[in-house]
C-alpha cells in the first residue's frame, strides 16, 4: 500500500462504501477512498487476481475511474459495523480501483469473491489523525455514522471500533507524573510542581502551617512510606478547603501519590521500559497484542460468552511492565475491565445479581489462568489475567490500553538510586524468616514426595500377593502428602488475606506478597492448589509434584 500521506491526513475527505458480500462466508467489505503515489502498484494484487478479463464484471469496468485514488479495502468476518464499546477485526485485503464503489451485482462463479454484493451503506469520510498504524476516521453515512477508529494489530489484521464521544484514542498525553525516593513532582497549570510547591502556588497550606509530624514526614524524612501517609493525611486536612483549584491539586496528587499496586516494589530499577515487550516509541509489541487478544477472544467463545465485545470496555496492561520497575520474570497483567449491566443482559438473560456476576468473574479469572498459560513471545512474561469492574480497577500510575495501543496513564519512572534493600530492610528481615519456614516446609513435602514416588516405582516389581500391603504403606504416605499440602494453602490464603487488609502497596501484607511471588513461592503453591481440586493427591500426581517444588 503505498499511500500519499502528503493528501491522506487531517482534514482529507473522501468517499467510503460499505458493501454486504454473499461470498464463501457472508461479509461486509469496508472500502475507503485513498490518495496513492502509483495507482497501478495499490492495484497490483487485484489486477494478479483478474488475468482473465471475463472474471470482472462489465459494470466494474464501465465506471468511471477517480485518477491517483483507489479503495483501501477491509473485510469484517462478523458482518457488523462497531457501536458504542463495540470492536471487530477488520482484515485488509487487496485494493480495488475507484470504479468498485458504487458495484452491486453478481461476481461470477470461479471467479475470486465469486458472489452477490450490494451495497450496505455509502457516504463520505473525513480524516481525523493517521499513521500507518492507526486512523481516526468521522463517517458520515447511514448506517456508519460519528468517529471511529482503525488500529492495526499485526500484518493485515486491524481493529475496528466506534469512539465515545469523550473518549481520546490517542492524542493529548496525560499528566506527565514521576517520583523517587524523595519527592513527587506533577504538572498542574502548565508548571512542573512538587508536593510542596503545589501546595504553596495554589494557597493551600504551607510547610510552616503543618502539624510537625505531616510536614518532618513530608518534607525531612527520607523513608518513602513515611512521605506517602503523611500525605494522605495532609490530603484529609487540604480537602476541608473550600478553594476549587485545591480540589484539581488535591485529585491530582491523590490519583499519582499511591505506588503501582501490581508493579513489584521489590524489584531493582532499570534505566526504562523492558525493550523486549515495548518498541522503542513506548508501544506493546504487536506480536504481544495480537497474542493477548487472540487468546482471551479464543477464551471466551470457548466459554460460550460470543457477546464479549458488548461487555468489555477496557482491556489494559499495568503492573510491573508499566515502569522501570521490573525483572525478566514479572508478569504481564492484563485487566479486563466489564460492564456488569450489559454483563447481565448479554450473557445471563438479564436476570442476576452483581454477586452473581463477581462470581463467574472469578470463575473466568481462575479458567482463564489455569488453562491457558501463556508467555509474551520472545519473553519469560507470563500473562496473568483479571476481571474487574471500573470500581474495582485499583489505581495505577502506568496504564495502557492494549486494544488501541497507546497510554492512558504513563509509564512510573523511579529514581536510579532506589534500593529496595535499604528502603525495606526492616520489613524485609521479617519477611525473609517467613520464606524460610516455607522453605522448611517445602522441603519437607519435597523429600515425602520422592519417597512415596519411590515406593510407587518399587511395587510394580513385587508380586501380586505383595503389593496389597506396600499400596497400603503408599496411601498412607499420600495422605501425609495431602495434609502437608493443605496446610501450605491455608498459609497461602493468609498471605492472601493479609495483602487485602488495609491494602496499601507498602504494607507487610503486600510487600510479603510480592517477595514470595518474587523467588517463585506464590507460583508454586498455586500450582499446588490445582492438584489438590479433587482434594486427593494421586500417585500418578507425584512427578508434577516433584516439578512444581523445584521452584523453577
Amino acid at each position: 500500500m503505498n499511500i500519499d500521506i502528503e493528501k491522506f491526513k487531517e482534514g482529507y475527505e473522501g468517499d467510503f462504501v460499505v458493501h454486504e458480500h454473499h461470498a464463501k462466508r457472508h461479509h461486509l467489505d469496508l472500502r475507503l477512498e485513498v490518495p496513492v503515489v502509483d495507482v497501478s502498484k495499490a492495484l497490483g494484487t487485484y489486477q494478479k487476481r483478474r488475468t482473465d478479463e471475463t472474471q470482472e464484471p462489465d459494470v466494474i469496468k464501465s465506471m468511471p475511474q477517480k485518477a491517483g485514488n483507489v479503495l483501501m479495502s477491509f473485510a469484517l468476518p462478523k458482518a457488523k459495523i462497531p457501536t458504542k464499546d463495540e470492536k471487530f477485526l477488520a482484515k485488509e485485503v487487496e485494493c480495488h480501483p475507484y470504479s468498485y464503489l458504487k458495484f452491486e451485482g453478481e461476481i461470477p462463479k470461479g471467479s475470486y469473491g465469486a458472489g452477490d454484493v450490494s451495497v450496505f451503506d455509502v457516504g463520505k469520510y473525513k480524516v481525523l489523525e493517521y499513521t500507518p498504524d492507526k486512523m481516526v476516521i468521522s463517517f458520515n453515512g447511514n448506517k456508519l455514522k460519528g468517529d471511529h477508529a482503525l488500529v492495526k494489530m499485526d500484518n493485515k489484521d486491524w481493529l475496528f471500533l466506534k469512539k465515545k464521544a469523550s473518549q481520546k484514542i490517542w492524542g493529548q498525553s496525560n499528566t506527565p507524573v514521576s517520583y523517587s525516593q524523595n519527592n513527587i513532582t506533577a504538572t498542574f497549570d502548565g508548571t512542573n510542581l512538587s508536593v510542596s510547591e503545589g501546595m504553596n502556588t495554589i494557597g493551600i497550606m504551607s510547610p510552616s502551617e503543618m502539624p510537625d509530624s505531616i510536614r518532618k514526614a513530608l518534607f525531612e524524612s527520607e523513608r518513602e512510606s513515611d512521605k506517602f501517609k503523611a500525605l494522605e493525611t495532609a490530603i484529609n486536612i487540604f480537602t476541608t478547603q473550600e478553594k476549587k483549584k485545591a480540589r484539581l491539586f488535591v485529585r491530582l496528587i491523590r490519583k499519582y501519590a499511591m505506588f503501582l499496586k501490581e508493579a513489584n516494589l521489590l524489584d531493582y530499577v532499570h534505566p526504562g521500559l523492558d525493550l523486549n515487550v515495548w518498541d522503542l516509541q513506548g508501544n506493546l509489541r504487536r506480536r504481544h497484542q495480537k497474542l493477548i487478544l487472540s487468546t482471551l477472544s479464543d477464551f471466551l467463545e470457548r466459554e460460550q460468552l460470543y457477546n464479549y465485545t458488548k461487555w468489555i470496555k477496557h482491556i489494559y496492561l499495568v503492573g510491573s511492565l508499566t515502569s522501570y520497575q521490573y525483572h525478566n520474570h514479572s508478569d504481564a497483567d492484563i485487566h479486563v475491565i466489564v460492564d456488569i449491566p450489559e454483563f447481565i443482559n448479554q450473557e445471563m438473560g438479564g436476570d442476576a445479581t452483581v454477586s452473581d456476576v463477581k462470581e463467574k468473574l472469578n470463575e473466568l479469572k481462575r479458567k482463564i489462568n489455569t488453562k491457558n498459560f501463556i508467555v509474551l513471545k520472545k519473553t519469560k512474561h507470563p500473562v496473568e489475567f483479571y476481571f474487574e469492574t471500573d470500581k474495582e480497577s485499583h489505581g495505577h500510575d502506568g496504564i495502557y490500553d492494549v486494544v488501541e495501543r497507546r497510554w492512558i496513564a504513563p509509564p512510573r519512572t523511579v529514581d536510579p538510586d532506589f534500593d529496595p534493600e535499604i528502603v525495606y530492610s526492616s520489613v524485609l528481615d521479617t519477611i525473609k524468616e517467613v520464606a524460610n519456614e516455607l522453605d522448611v516446609d517445602l522441603g519437607r513435602l519435597r523429600r515425602d514426595v520422592i519417597n512415596a514416588k519411590l515406593l510407587d516405582e518399587a511395587i510394580e516389581s513385587f508380586q501380586p500377593a505383595l503389593r496389597s500391603s506396600l499400596r497400603i504403606k503408599l496411601d498412607q504416605k499420600l495422605e501425609v502428602i495431602e495434609s502437608e499440602i493443605e496446610a501450605l494453602l491455608r498459609k497461602k490464603e493468609k498471605f492472601k488475606q493479609d495483602r487485602r487488609e488495609k491494602f496499601n502497596p507498602e504494607s507487610f501484607g503486600n510487600l510479603q506478597f510480592k517477595f514470595l511471588q518474587r523467588f517463585g513461592y506464590i507460583d508454586a503453591l498455586k500450582k499446588l492448589e490445582e492438584v489438590m481440586r479433587d482434594e486427593k493427591v494421586d500417585a500418578r500426581e507425584l512427578s508434577e509434584i516433584e516439578d512444581i517444588l523445584k521452584l523453577e
